[in-house]
């Protein structure tokens, strides 16, 4: 009798989030045999996976409440100042958000299975994409003189889209040692990924997460990373997207030869102009903000493109300074949370790889699914046990906490 070498349940939820992510992302218009189906499936999984988990939802309560109440938020905005083709995709991302936490709360008792399945689907997503970039390169035709890849119609997206599978990877190697090779592929797939595709900030961005990999462990280090990163987001920020002068970095010999060597420019390809815009528009609707904006729309007449190209600043054009401090305000209590419950290896860990994908985030705006999914595989780590401060104290519990022994207790694992 054919075995599988995993059980029904994982095949079932990792196909699941493969269909219910890859239906968000996956640039198949010019496919019909392939994006109807795909939609219609996809949909047909947003109720099946949540009926199936509708009790177990309540263990993610707080977090979907929060994710719900954003996006309505949003969707209210956007009906003020939009036409319905700004509503429809996030009605979409809303209830394929829903059924990927269902996915999260049907691991509740495991969740190192999740982290596991995720980093799979991602490592798909990405070899899939490497393999249409590389060998079809005109197989999904272009928009706007910019080849249309498998994942994404623009390169600059892939750092966004890659950015939930390095965490969940990150976080699964963490958990246990066999999963270090999805870390290393991952990474290493999405490097290459973003340095053919030539997306700068995503390269660099990748680049720094496979360093601290190695010295994660150091206190120290870690500490002076997560510090030095976060005061050169700051400085960047401050210096060229609030367009104030005087910082090192904008006369800076150092800069200057980077981007020369890059083929890049200091207004970053002419971003700099569209952050003076969106300001102008900021200062127009300070407090509530325009909702979500599509082509055609009144914030792309006015800025020339498709979005603002810095995610503060898409944050406070979509929802005002209301959405900028609720954010600000969930995540800096999401990151309380994990410091009083995880290890310091771990927690600097998690908080590197946020700050990482805050310093990319300056110069691009990404798919708010995939953030949301982002912080959806934050806020769950804290229910790792291996993560906890609590640790088991002589061998005789290490033998009698092995998986599937006692729930309550959680899984054994090997710190490497």
């Amino acid at each position: 009798m054919l075995r599988l070498p995993v059980n029904s349940k994982d095949l079932f939820y990792g196909v699941s989030l493969f269909i219910l992510i890859g239906s968000v992302i996956f640039r198949v218009e010019e496919l019909p045999l392939l994006n109807i189906p795909l939609a219609v499936v996809s949909m047909l999984l947003v109720a099946v996976v949540i009926v199936r988990n509708i009790r177990k939802l309540k263990f993610q309560l707080p977090f979907l409440l929060i994710e719900t109440g954003i996006y309505l938020y949003i969707i209210f905005n956007t009906l003020r100042y939009h036409y319905v083709d700004s509503l429809f995709p996030q009605l979409m991302m809303l209830v394929k958000g829903l059924a990927v936490v269902a996915v999260f709360a049907a691991y509740n008792n495991s969740p190192k299975k999740v982290y596991r399945l995720l980093s799979d689907v991602f490592l798909a997503f990405i070899v899939l994409n490497l393999i249409q970039m590389t060998l079809f390169p005109d197989l999904l035709g272009s928009d706007g003189g910019m080849r249309i890849y498998l994942v994404s119609a623009n390169y600059n997206q892939f750092g966004g889209i890659f950015m939930p599978g390095i965490l969940a990877s990150y976080i699964a190697a963490s958990i246990e040692r066999r999963s270090t090779w999805r870390f290393f592929a991952i990474t290493f797939l999405a490097l290459v990924s973003v340095a053919v595709a030539g997306s700068v900030t995503a390269t660099v961005g990748f680049l720094l997460i496979a360093m601290f990999f190695f010295f994660r462990k150091n206190t120290m280090l870690t500490r002076t990373a997560v510090i030095g990163l976060a005061a050169f987001t700051v400085i960047f920020f401050y210096t060229f997207v609030m367009a104030s002068a005087g910082s090192f970095l904008s006369d800076s010999a150092m800069v200057d030869k980077f981007m020369e060597y890059t083929g890049k420019s200091m207004t970053f390809s002419g971003r700099t102009e569209v952050w003076v815009k969106s300001l102008l528009m900021i200062a127009d609707h300070p407090l509530l903000g325009i909702g979500a904006y599509a082509s055609g729309s009144y914030a792309d007449s006015f800025l020339g493109v498709a979005n603002v190209h810095n995610g503060l600043l898409d944050l406070i054009v979509v929802g005002g300074v209301l959405l900028l401090c609720t954010v600000c305000t969930l995540v800096i209590c999401m990151f309380v949370r994990l410091h009083r419950r995880l290890e310091k290896e771990y927690f600097y860990g998690e908080l590197f790889i946020f700050i990482v994908f805050l310093f990319m985030m300056q110069l691009e705006v990404y798919n708010y699914f995939m953030l949301f999914l982002f912080f959806l595989s934050l806020h769950f780590s804290s229910k790792v046990p291996a993560f906890g401060k609590k640790r088991l104290k002589n061998k005789h519990e290490d033998i009698d906490s092995v998986e599937g022994v006692s729930v309550s207790q959680g899984p054994s694992v090997r710190k490497f």
